[in-house]
Parts: C-alpha cells; sequence; structure tokens
C-alpha cells in the first residue's frame, strides 16, 4: 500500500519517498557544498594514511589555502552581494556576468601574487610548493566568489551537483593513480578539481546572462556606498578564523612544520565543531527562502510602488513571524543537539580524539551563539543595515583577537572562549537592533531613500 500526504486536494499526493527525497536537495542546497567537501576530505585521509601514514602535509597546506582564500575573497564578496542585489531589484540582468567577470580578473592576481609573496618570505619549502600552495588558494578565491554570485541568484542545486559531479570524479582519478606519484599531486589534483567546479557554475552564469557577442567585464561594483559591505564581510571572515590563526603562531601553542606552515592542538576540534555548525546553516538557510526572501520582496516592492499600508503590514507581520520560526528551530533543534553532544561526551559514550577536556563544549555552545548571529546577520543585510553591521563584525573580529590573545597568555585551558564571548557578545547586539529596527521598519526604508535623494 502506498502511503501518501494529502494536505491541499488541489495539489497533486507526494509520497513518503518523494518528500523525503525532496528534503534531503533541500538540504543539500543549503549545506550541500561543505557537506561533499568535508567527505572528500575524509576519504583523501583515508587514503592518504593507507598511502603515505599519517603525514600532516596535505591538510596544513588545504586548510591554510582555505583560510586565506575566504578572507582575500571577503572584500569582494561583500561589494558584490552590494551591487547584484541592487542590479537584480532594477532589472539590470547585464551586470551578473559582467561583474562576474571583472571580479575574477581583479581578484585572481591579487590573490595569487600575495599568497606566493607570503610563501617566499617566509616559508623554507621549495618554490614549487609555492606556486602549488598559491594555485590552490587562487582556485578556491575564484569559487567562493563564484558560490557566492550563485547564491544571490538562487542556483543552490547547481551548486551542489556540480560540488558532487567534480569532486567525484576527481577522487576517482586519485585514487587509481596514487600509488604512481607523491603526495603533492594531490594538491595539484585539488587545483584542478575545484577549477572545474568554478568553469561549471560560471559557463551555466554565461549560459544564461551572456547578452552581446563580446564578453566584456565591469568593475561596477567598486563604488564608495559599498564600502559598509565590504568591510562586514571582511571582518566576519577574519573574526571566524582569527583564533585559529592565533593558535597556530603563537609560541605557547604552535606546531611548526615550517615558519609558515604550523598547526595547533585547536585545530582538530575546531573542525569538528565547524562541521556541526552546518546543520544550524541548513535550519537557517533552509528556511530563509521560504520565510524571509519571498515577504521581503513583496515588503519592499510595495514600499517602492506605493501599496496601501495593510499589505505593506502583512508582508512585514509574515517577516517577522519566519524570523521567529528560524530563531525557535536554533534554538530549540540546534541548542537541543549541542546540549545532547555535550551530555554523551560528559557520560562517556562518545570518545574525543583530543586532551583538552573543555575545548570542544566551549567551541558548541559558541557554534550555537554563531549560528544565532548568522541569521541576524542575513536580517540585517535584507533590511539594508551594512554600517551598522560593519561595527558589529569588527567587534566580533577584536574581541574574538583580544579574548583569545590574553587566554594564550595567562596559558588558561579554556581554548576557544574568545569565540564564545565575541558571539555571544554581537549576537545580543544584533538582536537589539533588528527589535528595535522592525517595529518603524518603513521609517527606516523611506528616510534611506530621502537620504539618496
Amino acid at each position: 500500500m502506498k502511503i501518501i500526504f494529502s494536505f491541499n486536494p488541489h495539489k497533486a499526493p507526494t509520497t513518503i519517498t518523494e518528500s523525503v527525497i525532496q528534503e534531503i536537495l533541500r538540504a543539500a542546497d543549503s549545506v550541500g557544498a561543505w557537506w561533499l567537501t568535508v567527505i572528500f576530505l575524509a576519504l583523501i585521509a583515508w587514503m592518504e594514511q593507507l598511502l603515505y601514514g599519517l603525514d600532516a602535509y596535505f591538510f596544513i597546506h588545504f586548510t591554510y589555502a582555505i583560510v586565506l582564500s575566504m578572507i582575500f575573497s571577503s572584500p569582494i564578496n561583500g561589494m558584490l552581494n552590494f551591487h547584484l542585489n541592487e542590479a537584480l531589484f532594477t532589472k539590470n540582468y547585464n551586470e551578473v556576468l559582467n561583474s562576474l567577470t571583472g571580479a575574477l580578473l581583479l581578484v585572481m592576481p591579487i590573490i595569487f601574487s600575495l599568497t606566493l609573496l607570503l610563501f617566499v618570505s617566509v616559508s623554507l619549502k621549495p618554490f614549487s610548493h609555492g606556486l602549488i600552495f598559491a594555485g590552490l588558494t587562487t582556485g578556491l578565491g575564484a569559487l567562493w566568489i563564484i558560490n557566492n554570485i550563485m547564491m544571490i541568484l538562487k542556483l543552490e542545486r547547481l551548486i551542489f551537483f556540480s560540488y558532487l559531479f567534480v569532486l567525484g570524479i576527481t577522487y576517482i582519478i586519485i585514487f587509481f593513480t596514487r600509488e604512481f606519484f607523491e603526495i603533492e599531486y594531490v594538491l595539484v589534483m585539488l587545483i584542478f578539481g575545484f577549477s572545474g567546479i568554478g568553469f561549471i557554475q560560471y559557463g551555466y552564469i554565461f549560459k544564461a546572462y551572456h547578452r552581446n557577442d563580446i564578453l566584456s567585464s565591469s568593475f561596477g561594483f567598486l563604488k564608495k556606498d559599498a564600502l559598509p559591505s565590504l568591510l562586514f564581510f571582511f571582518f566576519f571572515n577574519l573574526g571566524i578564523w582569527i583564533d585559529k590563526i592565533l593558535f597556530w603562531f603563537m609560541p605557547q601553542t604552535t606546531h611548526p612544520v615550517d615558519p609558515l606552515f604550523r598547526y595547533s592542538d585547536y585545530d582538530y576540534p575546531f573542525f569538528v565543531a565547524f562541521t556541526i555548525l552546518s546543520i544550524a546553516q541548513l535550519l537557517t538557510l533552509r528556511r530563509v527562502n521560504e520565510y524571509i526572501k519571498s515577504p521581503h520582496k513583496e515588503f519592499s516592492e510595495g514600499l517602492y510602488h506605493n501599496f496601501p499600508l495593510s499589505r505593506l503590514d502583512k508582508s512585514k507581520i509574515e517577516m517577522i513571524a519566519g524570523y521567529q520560526k528560524i530563531f525557535y528551530a536554533l534554538i530549540f533543534i540546534y541548542g537541543g543537539l549541542t546540549m545532547f553532544i555535550m551530555l554523551m561526551v560528559s557520560l562517556g559514550f562518545i570518545h574525543l580524539p583530543w586532551s583538552n577536556p573543555y575545548v570542544f563544549n566551549i567551541l558548541l555552545i559558541a557554534t550555537l551563539f554563531l549560528g544565532l548571529f548568522s541569521l541576524n546577520m542575513l536580517i540585517l543585510d535584507y533590511m539594508n543595515q551594512k554600517k551598522p553591521l560593519a561595527w558589529i563584525c569588527f567587534l566580533f573580529f577584536a574581541l574574538n583577537f583580544l579574548l583569545t590573545f590574553i587566554g594564550i597568555q595567562m596559558n588558561l585551558p579554556y581554548d576557544g572562549l574568545g569565540l564564545l564571548f565575541s558571539s555571544m557578545v554581537v549576537f545580543f547586539i544584533s538582536y537589539y537592533i533588528i527589535e528595535k529596527i522592525l517595529g518603524h521598519w518603513e521609517y527606516v526604508i523611506i528616510k534611506e531613500i530621502a537620504d539618496d535623494f
């Protein structure tokens, strides 16, 4: 017997299997790319252990490439977000491909040059290693920019399938040719793999938005009023990674492989906690399209076209209700999950593979507040509150830097306390700002329009 869901008589019934598949695909839209990368790296780790033993070379280089590429590409991503959201609202679709092309032409040589300069200045490894490292960092930086535009265009499903297809082929090639090459070969193959993902996504945008016979580039995103977007993207990414960077380079906590490439005991629990954080990202992004984007679009268009206040109030109430639903889902579902994991650890059902007994609990609680702050950051971004966001993200970076530095200097065992406290502070501040603005949102937007004129 086929069991079906049929809540609406005007819609075709949905089977349980179809509902499960749809939910899996929606989850993949939210965090699919990150989870596939994690699974891919886990498979690489298993293969590396079989072939090379426990060599940390691959993981240290790859982690550094992720950190540098995210920090270097974040300013451009901030300006592109501001510029393209404005262009799409006014239906100026030519700017999508032109701005993407301009951003890549501008950023890729800069990322490659800065990374190679850093390597040559600090590292003692051969120059060939520096070229591989700079190439991987540049490829990842370009991919973050393309992915950012894909998210703006609501093409999350294509991101997921491009990752699945290319990383799958890359792993198969590495697996069957691993005996003939050294570990550097894996890094080179990753450059081709992530570049392949970028080419597929860029090709799709090219096909969808290319309007002229000649491919042109635009640097219209480099404008003065985009500076707050640049700053809040940059300081948010720097704030996420700054405690990890301090643990790499403070003499009390570092394990040097090279003057440039270092690792710490903080890396493993940090990586695990942030992988669990993607569940909070799933709960947020999975519902943003449904609960936030549509009411926000209706409200903005209604205000722009001078719709009646009753219609504006309806859209605003729907957005507030949507924010509350996502907020409570994070508190009760993700918060409950973190409490359950900590309980299992304290009862001994989960054995942690690191010596510090406090770091994982601290990081798990930090990810809860970080997930809530990320939600608030999305809402403030929709409400065009870029300047407050820039100051909040700078505070996030400064607090995490200062508290982590003090904790390491005092030799405290509470690694991650800087991230926890800074996440709590910026969450409460952002929540206060949202509560203050939502009640008179129409006035705020009308004032911004008046200020522009």
